[in-house]
């Protein structure tokens, strides 16, 4: 769960940090009256950004939230509820693709990138198979 966790906090990290500050979220940030803070952590971290590519700035978060929603989902029904987690992992996974291919018909707003589509999958396989890998470390507990 812990991988899971820093895995959303660094894809919101990015956002907070490197994306426009014309989203939405900035005016919220505003309202909770963090504005200021998020303002100043966004000065300190702008040396950064030339040395970031611009894939990692515009496509990494949603993958990396992608890869903690999987993690998450396989954590919580580790080991009950095969079939809960299966049908939880499918609308996660059909809510991810289904976005991205309907920004490229024009019907859900947003720009279609097929960086993130291929990210996407990147991330939500490599989630599959490190829980399966995990799966095989842990040792079985009895009580």
């Amino acid at each position: 769960m812990l991988k899971a966790l820093i895995s959303i906090f660094l894809g919101g990290a990015i956002y907070v940090l490197w994306r426009p500050d014309s989203l939405l979220m900035f005016s919220w940030f505003d309202l909770l009256g963090v504005g200021r803070q998020i303002d100043w952590m966004r000065v300190a971290a702008s040396g950064i950004e030339m040395a970031i590519p611009e894939w990692a700035i515009k496509s990494l978060p949603q993958a990396l939230w992608f890869f903690g929603g999987n993690l998450m989902i396989i954590s919580i029904w580790r080991a009950e509820l095969r079939l809960g987690r299966l049908i939880w992992l499918l609308v996660l996974w059909g809510f991810a693709i289904s976005l991205e291919v309907g920004q490229a018909l024009a019907i859900v707003p947003g720009s279609y990138d097929h960086t993130d589509l291929l990210l996407l999958i990147i991330f939500g396989a490599a989630a599959l198979i490190l829980s399966t890998k995990s799966n095989y470390e842990e040792p079985t507990r009895h009580n």
